[in-house]
């Protein structure tokens, strides 16, 4: 029998480099010419003090593989569970929580630093696929967007769900992410949309690049439109 390859930190993060407000770059960029190599950048602000972190991503063939050659058939709603693989981007989701210091909106923060990274992919319509070959084809729609957030989320150890919309022009899904507060961005003039699930409220991540999405924000089209709720558990 062939021995299949373990999908388990195969995913190589070789540096988070940090750019200060002063321009200055620490970190040096590596790359394996047999990887597939990507680069992310996302913002994280201290007072006013703003930060730019460079996460480089350097993708095995063998890991891009494994997940190709793995089924993506779909019976039901409940199969998407599958799409969601943290262990495959541990190491992703360990270095951006190195960004935050210990503070009680540190999980926001580490959500709403995952959905700047999605967002960095670019939106196509696609066949459904795993995180890695996400990172790899540097495409997907909705739901592809959704298991890659879903996946490093849970990585980083948030409680998250899926949540797939079916009264819309034509299917949706985004995350549900829960919190212990309201998310802090919100406002009297912005309220955040969430859902309760078992007694937990878990708030809307949307993961498309259309907007500049933080947690709890939704677009208007959404605001009357329930959607059904996935655990991942």
């Amino acid at each position: 029998m062939k021995k299949r390859l373990s999908p388990t930190l195969l995913l190589i993060i070789f540096v988070l480099t940090l750019i200060t407000p002063m321009g200055i770059t620490i970190g040096t960029e590596f790359s394996l010419t047999s990887n597939y190599d990507r680069t992310y950048a996302f913002n994280a602000e201290r007072g006013n003090y703003r930060f730019t972190y460079t996460l480089y991503t350097s993708v095995p063939p063998s890991l891009y593989d494994y997940y190709h050659n793995e089924t993506h058939y779909v019976s039901g709603e409940r199969d998407y569970a599958k799409f969601v693989t943290p262990d495959a981007v541990r190491t992703i989701a360990e270095n951006m929580r190195k960004v935050s210091p210990n503070r009680p909106e540190d999980d926001e923060e580490f959500a709403n630093n995952v959905l700047s990274l999605v967002r960095q992919i670019p939106y196509a319509v696609s066949a459904r696929k795993y995180p890695v070959e996400a990172i790899v084809d540097n495409s997907g729609d909705c739901d592809v967007l959704s298991f890659l957030a879903a996946s490093i989320m849970k990585a980083g150890s948030l409680d998250v769900v899926l949540l797939v919309y079916r009264d819309l022009p034509g299917s949706h899904m985004n995350v549900g992410v829960y919190l212990p507060h309201k998310p802090l961005y919100a406002t009297s003039e912005i309220e955040a949309a969430g859902f309760n699930y078992n007694n937990k409220t878990y708030w809307v991540a949307e993961c498309t690049p259309s907007g500049n999405w933080k947690v709890g924000h939704q677009p208007e089209s959404f605001a009357n439109v329930k959607p059904t709720i996935l655990s991942l558990e």
